[in-house]
């Protein structure tokens, strides 16, 4: 082997007194050395820079998506190997002079000080095994979740100096926790291990370069499965889809974001995400980490969650990072921070106090424990002898090994002291200079520094003897917390500077003790280190900046589209941290503000549990041997990766581990010792590499297989699993826990005062409710314009109270045939877990060819006639509701407003849409529908109709006239609810519910029969004539049905919407201003067409075109701009912007909606509009006080046809609003007015004024919609 050659002079200087006193290091280190060995060659500088720069881009890449891959330095020490070789055969071996001193690019064989000094590049390019520079977190929520901006330099300065501040005292302590041979660093050994067995000449069959070749190949083409065509594979929870509508068997079955029980997986990305391959891992640890594991996770947290509902756990995820308010919805965060990164006080007061989820609130407690039991760990069990060690390290002989390492020239203590002041100046010069984005004052950043300089020597050396490296995080967190409450940048920063400076001081140790071991002069390993870190840093900070700059709402799961891998879940712990520690402060949540006060105990019991484990090792001396490896830091600390790590990651990292490093290890130990890490580093070489590739060859240019296994937005397909358990909490696609109610009639027409709505408008339960006095038909407050799904069960269901834990557990392992399964699948359904309400949307198949012959000649596509029809009611809009909508609902953030169709444009009219429900047509009357882009289910009434509002002159539909009619069953895809009894129905099926923000709701039971869309032909026949599952409403009070309006045609975004149903990706509307139909009510055949609703190959998708995202129901754009014009058309005056977004992440969304009336604008962008359009008309305004927040003026619409606003889209598109489409009249008024089309509100919606004489297109496949002015009585 190539050690053999190494020099006999230093082996003989080596005898048996020489020998390490520790028998690990005395099994593994090699005590000779060959000065000779050229160090500084061309090859190391070539691939260590490589795999330095390598490395830090693929773990800063990967370290944004849902499941990160971390490449840590034993890849490239395997790799580095035949590519080491190879340049050693290829590489010319012509000697040259470089400033006075001979050179050649190839001194000789490929040698192991070349391989550890590549090493140590690979070990800083992974930040020491953390994958990217912790200090980008802090860039990431400044950009990502804050919303904030900070400049480049900025940012490169924070994480150049955090980087390497801790080397400074790093050496200085060299001489303490390096040289001596007590001071022994086991991780170090794994290293040295490795890189002899590399550089071993071996003769046998299956060398380690070839292992690792096979392995590598085989994980790279085993990747494509779980990482592109079947992710799923990498999280398979069979509970899950055994029990696809249970709350509870999903929070137990997740692998994800659940108990994980039965769950596996089949990727290894899976495995090493967060812990690192558990093939370097001694068994040892493994089995503390595992029993730290399950006492937290299968024994505290049930009995807190399900049992004793600690800190009203069941109002919250099981299974959360994420921060909760009393009512179980996400934090706002954004609106308790100001412009300075600080607390907003009174936001705080109003939005109430942060909640955390019981699975996060107990890892924080852990924390606490784990730093207390750290302490009292070590200096019960190690505080004796390190004393005592610490005392000799200055005095004692030198080992064999410091004795070898004195012939090379030591580091210069200047060298270590002008780093140190460098890194120190630059530092200070970020705390004043750039004091505004950091917040960190100078004082602050002194104060960090000393804690790190503190705490480097005596965690150096509990690292150096056991191998346990604590963290500081929670410490300073909590520390500057308290000191500087209401400022996150500040805490975070101050946690950089005092925690992670001080472990990349211990990281700087271990790197130079495997140096040590290895015999590289120490010169070389400064420069290596420092030269790797700065390079490490600066990709990471560049890799950073491009994602954040390019990847549109990346760490933003509300707005990244289904499935988007870019979650960011370490940052997002990062982010929580930040808001719990700075800009709440420890006081406000762990405090006596708090309502985790009680957590402080955990620093205590942390204290005290070391001193029972002490004592039971002295009491039982027979047993100390095993009681002593009872860690309990590790045990108490085996969960602080989770969040973000699930309880699958765990569960799959201590199997494997477990296999390997004790069954294969004890009964293969020659296989292993051979074999073990070279597998490990071959396993994740192969996911990193094919995963670069998959995402630049195919994802990044949107080549992505869309089906079951890879288009869910959970992995795991347990979308149920983060929902809360509590009675009353509703949550966006959670089921509402059932309660028993009422029949639904008596639900239709119960009080509600207005005082008693719930938190922030929610509507209150279902108890609250009956014993209401305000008619809930009239209810004001209403809050979304989503719509409110409400599941009710008849009196001859079973009990509605949750399922108690024993009762699952015990059904869930009895080893039980399907069939008995099956049973307790029901039983699980109906002891107290809600149906699933929003199942993920799935296209329902497009028509066949002959259909689509049928309708349009084989174009694909076809048109209805959207009618115009006069209104037997009110002609005005009704804007007071509108308006207390806006200022109730809207503040719930993404859910959906709907108000419907009942506003009457020109002279009291509406666009409807004709069809006829069922076969044979002749039989059934013809129904009007209003057609809405913000509502998922179509309905109409139906009979019989026990409590339907009579303001249309239609009678409900009568089911029993057509042949086709059908109940959906309970196993049918639609199915929202299945009970027994449907009310009011008179059969078995399936329910539905809508309540809409108006005050209104429907409900009733889910059906299929024909739609006939359009008028009849010459033939006889219809445009449009299919199968569709629509809502048969038996209990109605809606605003949708005014007029000769029946109901709605729902063109919103849904598994029941009537354009999912039909397999169209496209679809358009033109509403005309002015046309005014037939107004002949008596002959519904002849009334004629304003303008059409085109579908599929007819849609209109002309003009401008505006990216889209799903919300709620409902399609919004992001709103960039508006800009107000006088005259602009005239060239009379130059544009004023109103709002402009400075950056992508301040656009506000805006829904395009056909259900809502007006143009609705935040007040902080309509009073600016309005107070410029009014000083410009010199109108007298008319007041009315039933419509207070409409502007109405004394005129016509030629005295503000100059009036023009045009708002900007992301995307670059624009759209001029002016005339018909900004104000409107009513004809039948005896004065002259004129009334703005634009109103305020809490958010910003495209209504149907605005929409007037403009083709509106929306591509669904695509995500855009199309906007395009024209005169739309013509199209």
């Amino acid at each position: 082997m190539e050690i053999e050659h190494l020099g006999a002079r230093a082996a003989a200087a080596a005898g048996e007194d020489d020998q390490s006193p520790v028998e690990q290091v005395r099994l593994t280190v090699p005590t000779t050395d060959d000065p000779s060995l050229p160090v500084w060659t061309f090859r190391m500088w070539t691939i260590g820079l490589l795999s330095c720069a390598m490395l830090s881009y693929i773990n800063q890449f990967f370290s944004y998506r849902s499941e990160p891959i971390v490449i840590t330095q034993i890849t490239v020490q395997v790799a580095a190997l035949p590519i080491g070789h190879f340049l050693a055969r290829v590489l010319p071996k012509r000697k040259f002079t470089v400033f006075g001193r001979e050179c050649s690019l190839n001194p000789g064989p490929f040698n192991v000080k070349e391989h550890v000094l590549i090493s140590i590049f690979a070990n800083a390019g992974a930040a020491f095994g953390n994958g990217g520079a912790y200090a980008i977190d802090i860039i990431n929520i400044i950009k990502a979740f804050y919303h904030r901006s900070i400049s480049f330099p900025t940012s490169l300065l924070l994480v150049i100096t955090t980087q390497v501040l801790g080397y400074g005292w790093a050496g200085l302590m060299r001489k303490y926790v390096v040289e001596p041979a007590h001071m022994w660093w086991p991780q170090s050994l794994v290293q040295v291990s490795l890189l002899r067995a590399l550089h071993e000449k071996e003769n046998l069959r299956m060398t380690r370069a070839k292992f690792f070749l096979i392995a590598l190949i085989c994980s790279a083409a085993w990747y494509v499965v779980p990482g592109y065509l079947f992710p799923t594979v990498g999280a398979v929870s069979w509970l899950c889809w055994a029990f696809p509508r249970s709350v509870t068997m999903q929070q137990i079955g997740s692998g994800m974001s659940g108990l994980g029980v039965g769950a596996f997986t089949l990727d290894w990305a899976t495995v090493v995400s967060f812990l690192g391959s558990p093939l370097v891992y001694p068994f040892f640890a493994i089995v503390n980490v595992w029993v730290g594991f399950v006492l937290l996770v299968y024994v505290m947290l049930p009995i807190a969650y399900w049992v004793l509902n600690l800190y009203q756990a069941s109002t919250f995820p099981f299974f959360s990072a994420s921060l909760f308010d009393h009512t179980g919805q996400e934090y706002r965060i954004s609106e308790i921070v100001n412009d300075r990164f600080e607390l907003d006080t009174d936001a705080y007061a109003r939005q109430g106090k942060i909640h955390l989820s019981l699975f996060f609130a107990t890892s924080y407690g852990l924390g606490f424990a784990t730093i207390a039991a750290t302490l009292s760990h070590v200096t019960l069990f190690y505080g004796t002898e390190m004393y005592r060690r610490f005392r000799q390290a200055a005095r004692e002989k030198p080992d064999v090994h410091t004795r070898l390492m004195r012939r090379y020239d030591d580091i210069p203590n200047w060298w270590f002291y002008g780093m140190l002041a460098l890194a120190m100046v630059a530092a200070l010069l970020l705390c004043t200079v750039f004091k505004d984005e950091v917040q960190l004052p100078w004082w602050a950043l002194l104060c960090a520094m000393a804690v790190a300089f503190f705490f480097t020597l005596p965690i150096s050396v509990i690292t150096a003897t056991t191998n346990t490296t604590p963290g500081l995080n929670i410490i300073t967190e909590y520390v500057m917390g308290l000191i500087m409450p209401g400022k996150p940048i500040n805490n975070v920063c101050f946690k950089v500077y005092g925690y992670i400076s001080m472990n990349q001081a211990v990281s700087f140790l271990t790197d130079f003790k495997l140096g040590h071991y290895m015999k590289i002069p120490p010169r070389s390993m400064f420069l290596v280190q420092f030269i790797g870190t700065i390079v490490a840093g600066t990709v990471n900070m560049s890799v950073a900046w491009w994602l954040l700059s390019t990847v549109p709402h990346i760490c933003d799961k509300k707005h990244l589209p289904e499935g988007s891998p870019w979650t960011c879940p370490g940052s997002r712990v990062f982010f929580d941290a930040s808001v719990i520690w700075g800009l709440v402060g420890p006081r406000r949540i762990f405090g006596p503000l708090g309502y985790y006060g009680a957590l402080n105990w955990f620093f205590l019991g942390g204290l005290a549990g070391p001193a029972v484990v002490w004592l039971l090792a002295r009491a039982l001396p027979r047993h100390a041997g095993w009681i002593r490896l009872i860690h309990l830091p590790v045990l108490l600390g085996a969960t602080a990766n989770m969040p973000p790590a699930s309880t699958l990651n765990y569960t799959a990292w201590c199997s494997v581990g477990a296999v390997f490093n004790y069954l294969v290890f004890r009964r293969r130990k020659a296989w292993w010792q051979r074999y073990n890490y070279v597998l490990s580093a071959a396993m994740d070489a192969g996911v990193a590499i094919m995963g670069v590739l998959i995402y630049f060859c195919l994802s990044s240019r949107g080549i992505t297989p869309d089906w079951w296994g890879n288009s869910d937005i959970n992995i795991d397909h347990c979308d149920l699993s983060t929902c809360p358990t509590a009675k009353g909490v509703i949550v966006e696609g959670c089921p509402r826990p059932r309660e028993r109610v009422p029949p639904l009639p008596q639900i239709m027409t119960s009080s509600l005062p207005l005082g008693e709505m719930g938190p922030r408008g929610r509507v209150p339960p279902l108890p609250q409710i009956m014993t209401s006095t305000l008619p809930l038909g009239e209810m004001a407050s209403a809050r979304r314009k989503k719509n409110y799904v409400s599941m009710y069960i008849s009196a001859a269901d079973c009990s509605f109270s949750q399922p108690s834990i024993r009762s699952n557990l015990r059904n869930m392992f009895s080893p039980l045939p399907v069939t008995v399964l099956v049973s307790i699948a029901a039983l699980a359904f109906i002891s107290g877990d809600a149906a699933i309400v929003h199942e993920p949307v799935a296209a329902a198949a497009a028509p066949s060819p002959d259909e689509a012959n049928s309708i349009d000649g084989g174009g694909g596509g076809f048109s209805l006639p959207l009618v115009r029809r006069r209104s037997t009611t009110t002609t005005m809009i009704d804007v007071a509701k509108e308006e207390i909508q806006l200022a109730t609902a809207i503040s719930a953030g993404d859910k959906k407003l709907l108000v419907p169709l009942y506003g009457r444009p020109q002279g009291g009219s509406t666009y409807l849409v004709q069809l006829r429900i069922g076969t044979p047509t002749d039989r059934i009357s013809p129904r009007y529908v209003l057609f809405d882009t913000g509502s998922d289910l179509s309905w109409t009434q139906c009979e019989p109709c026990t409590n339907c509002s009579s303001f249309t002159p239609y009678p409900p539909h009568d089911s029993s006239k057509s042949r086709t009619f059908r109940r959906l069953s309970c196993f049918d895809p639609m199915c929202e609810l299945c009970t027994a009894v449907v009310d009011g129905g008179g059969g078995s099926g399936c329910l539905f519910r809508r309540r809409y923000g108006d005050g209104g709701a429907v409900s009733g039971e889910l059906v299929s029969d024909v739609f006939h869309l359009g008028a009849a032909g010459d033939d006889g026949g219809y445009q449009l004539e299919r199968d569709v599952a629509f809502g048969c409403a038996h209990v109605e009070d809606s605003k949708a049905v005014r007029g000769y309006s029946t109901g709605i045609l729902a063109l919103g975004i849904g598994k029941p919407s009537f354009v999912t149903q039909l397999g169209v990706d496209r679809f358009s509307y033109c509403i005309p201003a002015s046309e005014i139909t037939d107004d002949d009510d008596d002959n519904d055949e002849e009334e004629r067409s304003a303008s059409f609703l085109r579908f599929g190959s007819h849609a209109r998708m002309t003009g401008k075109r505006v990216p889209f995202r799903q919300d709620g129901s409902g399609y919004a754009v992001r709103l960039k701009s508006v800009v107000y014009q006088h005259g602009g058309r005239l060239n009379q005056q130059q544009p004023v912007p109103v709002f402009v977004a400075g950056e992508e992440a301040a656009a506000m969304p805006m829904l395009v909606d056909s259900g809502t009336t007006l143009l609705w604008l935040p007040g902080s962008v309509f009073y600016p509009l309005q107070r410029r359009i009014e000083e410009d008309i010199s109108l007298t305004r008319r007041y009315d006080l039933t419509h207070p927040s409409l502007y109405c003026y004394l005129g016509n619409m030629t005295d503000v046809e100059a009036v023009s606003v045009t708002l900007g889209f992301g995307g670059g598109a624009d759209l001029e609003l002016f005339g018909t489409s900004l104000f409107f009249t009513d004809e039948n008024l005896t004065e002259d007015w004129v009334c703005l089309a634009v109103a305020a509100g809490n958010r910003a919606i495209l209504g149907v004024y605005p929409q007037r004489n403009i083709n509106v297109g929306y591509d669904l496949s695509a995500m855009e919609i199309a906007f395009d002015r024209d005169q739309c009585d013509r199209v």
